[in-house]
């Protein structure tokens, strides 16, 4: 099969058409102002419009969880500690999954923005595109942006926009494509791509291309079900990394950020739960015990108890025990 010359399909002039260089000249003395956020993590700008972005991460690590929560807050205002002015009109285009999957992401999406599940909405728009030829996702991924002016655009699966994602023209073609498109309709457009199994690159010459053109890369990890985002690559301040799990209904849930006073007196908590045990014990037992657990000296270690006392974490018994208190999961790691 013959290569899909990309840029072809999309080419609106003669290629030996005169080029009117003057509009690309960058003057000084004008005010240009600077490209509009669509979404921040706390105070530092996430994707601005006009640009490109990536989403990576191994397989099955969660990268479309993720990018269906970026939609939700674009469209809702507020999605995994990710915040925007809630005004955003999402397009999302999946070219790896069959309809129905694609049908349960986009319940999912609505879900998330507080919409009804069971109901179309006008800011969210998706498509499954994994039927289509390459060189039809493309024609269709134009199309979509051209008729539906979105801000922001998901491209779930890039690498199937191209039938080689090693092959250096068709990959640096497709990126061209895709920053051409963000500045022609003023939107963000973020393609998700797979990691290397062997490493954490970004897979073939497409990640390499997506890598030196991104606006930012953001990698996605998932460890003991607890997932990390984090901004490997940023043209700006790197926004702080987000946690999240998924519940039983299958939604990603926001893991609060824990300061070092909380991970503390989690750390208290744990070491008490050991001290203590079913059974309870003995004021001096439990001071022994704490010091030989937690390699601190026993003046830390009956302040850790008294601390621990007034938060009614223990309590002491009829028979002067140290007991565990009745709630013991609020010992337990949330």
């Amino acid at each position: 099969m013959e290569p899909v010359d990309t840029m072809q399909i999309f080419r609106s002039k003669p290629f030996n058409e005169y080029i009117n260089f003057k509009e690309y000249l960058v003057d000084v003395s004008r005010e240009i102002k600077e490209e509009k956020a669509l979404c921040y993590i706390g105070k530092v700008p996430l994707f601005t419009m006009g640009n490109i972005s990536c989403i990576t991460g191994k397989a099955k690590s969660r990268k479309t969880f993720f990018a269906s929560s970026m939609c939700a807050a674009i469209i809702s205002g507020n999605c995994l500690g990710i915040t925007s002015e809630g005004y955003g009109k999402v397009l999302y285009v999946d070219t790896e999954q069959g309809f129905s999957h694609v049908q349960q992401l986009t319940k999912r999406i609505l879900f998330q923005s507080g919409l009804n599940t069971a109901i179309n909405s006008q800011r969210l728009v998706v498509y499954a595109l994994r039927p289509l030829s390459a060189e039809e996702r493309i024609k269709a991924l134009k199309q979509a942006i051209e008729v539906h002016k979105p801000t922001f655009v998901v491209v779930d699966g890039v690498r199937d926009l191209i039938l080689d994602f090693n092959d250096i023209k068709s990959s640096a073609e497709i990126t061209g494509l895709l920053m051409q498109l963000s500045a022609d309709y003023n939107c963000h457009i973020t393609s998700v791509l797979h990691q290397n199994k062997a490493d954490n690159n970004m897979r073939g010459h497409m990640g390499s291309e997506l890598l030196n053109k991104a606006e930012t890369v953001l990698e996605v990890t998932t460890i003991d079900e607890i997932t990390k985002v984090r901004a490997t690559y940023t043209r700006g301040l790197p926004p702080e990394d987000i946690h999240f799990e998924v519940d039983n209904a299958g939604v990603p849930v926001y893991k609060r950020k824990q300061n070092k006073a909380d991970l503390e007196l989690e750390e208290k908590k744990q070491n008490m739960i050991k001290c203590i045990g079913q059974s309870g014990c003995k004021y001096k037992e439990l001071v022994s015990r704490y010091i030989k657990l937690s390699g601190k000296g026993e003046r830390t270690s009956k302040k850790v108890i008294s601390e621990l006392l007034t938060l009614d974490y223990i309590y002491k018994d009829e028979n002067d025990n140290y007991i565990l208190s009745e709630s013991e999961n609020i010992f337990k790691l949330t």
